[in-house]
């Protein structure tokens, strides 16, 4: 595939693996920013004040779009054809929609 057509496969796969990672709490680093502190493990000081998860989620999507985008530079020129333009929007138009609708919670409290 042509590098100007890897950034539907970049933003499909970030946002599904944003979306993933938020939805199942997983991230790979926590951030508590009362204290300054970067950490892999959700025991925190006493201290620590509330934990920023989401450089964590950022983290992993990003790992996501990476692999997307590397298998997306190793495929033929013909599967480019094949992605259809619409596609590459709804995937991370539908995250997008799915991540407000797990969001619901934090505004109903």
């Amino acid at each position: 595939m042509r590098p100007g057509a890897i950034a539907p496969l970049f933003s499909s796969a970030f946002a599904l693996g944003y979306g993933w990672a938020a939805a199942a709490h997983l991230q790979w680093f926590i951030y508590y920013p009362a204290v300054g502190e970067w950490t892999m493990t959700t025991q925190p000081a006493a201290d620590a004040g509330p934990p920023m998860l989401w450089y964590g989620w950022l983290a992993c999507g990003a790992i996501g779009g990476v692999l997307a985008a590397l298998v997306g530079l190793v495929l033929p020129r013909a599967f480019e054809a094949r992605v259809w333009p619409l596609l590459s929007w709804s995937v991370p138009i539908g995250a997008t929609l799915w991540l407000a609708w797990q969001a619901r919670v934090w505004f109903q409290q």
